[in-house]
């Protein structure tokens, strides 16, 4: 980030900022390596807040799995719009400023990939119900 301070500008937000960094770097060190190595299921925390039963636990590992599996099937460009916009929890103004478009297109490219992350999901699930 020292080394990129010269690009901040004052009206963006600072947490964009650091953001469209990471995202240009993580870029960078793909090109370089050309790898690509998607998180494994065992990878991913579990949060629950009571203790369900067994088969609760069995059944939303189940469904936990085939969303990781949805993701992961998702162009990458969906899959960081969703990863910026639900869990980290960043407004579509920010996500603007890091990927370089303006709020409202945010909104619809957010939709899309939400709507393509469910029909993936119900794919993958009527797949394991067969």
């Amino acid at each position: 980030m020292i080394r990129y301070r010269h690009t901040y500008l004052a009206g963006d937000s600072f947490e964009a900022w650091m953001y469209r960094i990471a995202r240009n770097a993580l870029a960078d060190q793909a090109k370089k390596h050309r790898l690509e190595s998607p998180a494994e299921d065992h990878q991913f925390e579990v949060l629950d807040g009571g203790r369900p039963s067994a088969f609760e636990e069995m059944v939303k590992q189940q469904e936990l799995a085939l969303l990781h599996r949805a993701l992961r099937e998702l162009p990458e460009d969906k899959r960081e719009l969703i990863v910026l916009s639900r869990f980290q929890g960043l407004s579509y103004e920010q996500i603007g400023q890091i990927v370089g478009c303006e709020t409202g297109t945010v909104k619809v490219r957010v939709f899309r990939a939400m709507k393509e992350i469910g029909r993936i999901y119900n794919n993958l699930a009527k797949e394991k119900a067969s």
